[in-house]
C-alpha cells in the first residue's frame, strides 16, 4: 500500500476515481467518508463493469430517470445514446429543470458523457459567480 494511501470520496464519479486511479498505478481505490473512515473499496473490475452496458439498456434506463425526475414533461426531451455517451435534446421549462436531468442521467451506470443540447423557456438560474448583496 502506498503512504500516504490514495483515497477517494463517496461522491466521486466513476471517471474521477478511474483517473486517479490510473494516474497513481494503483488497482485498488479505498472509498472513504469525511471523517477518514472506509466504507467501501473499487476495484479496476468494478471500474470496467460499469462501463460494460449496451447502448440499449443504458437508453432504457435514462429514459425510466426523464420519466421519473419531469413525469409527462419528459415526453418533449429526446436521449440518444451512442457508445455510452448521451445527448439530451428537446425542451424543457426551466433551465433548472434541464440541469437536474443532465445530473440524473450522468449518474445512470454506463454512462461516460452527457452532450445537453436541452432548449429552456426560462432560465431560473444565477450563475454561480454572481453574488447578491443585501442593502
Amino acid at each position: 500500500m502506498s503512504a500516504p494511501p490514495v483515497t477517494t470520496a463517496p461522491d466521486a464519479s466513476v471517471v474521477q476515481a478511474a483517473r486517479l486511479m490510473e494516474r497513481r498505478g494503483v488497482k485498488r481505490l479505498p472509498v472513504v467518508d469525511g471523517r477518514g473512515r472506509l466504507v467501501g473499496i473499487v476495484t479496476r473490475r468494478d471500474l470496467l463493469r460499469v462501463f460494460d452496458r449496451d447502448d440499449a439498456a443504458i437508453s432504457a434506463e435514462v429514459r425510466h430517470e426523464l420519466d421519473d425526475a419531469l413525469g409527462s414533461a419528459a415526453r418533449a426531451v429526446e436521449a440518444r445514446v451512442e457508445d455510452g455517451r448521451v445527448r439530451l435534446s428537446g425542451r424543457v421549462d426551466r433551465r433548472s429543470d434541464g440541469e437536474r436531468l443532465a445530473r440524473h442521467t450522468a449518474s445512470v451506470e454506463g454512462v461516460v458523457g452527457v452532450d445537453d443540447a436541452l432548449s429552456r423557456r426560462v432560465d431560473d438560474v444565477v450563475p454561480a459567480h454572481v453574488q447578491w448583496r443585501a442593502r
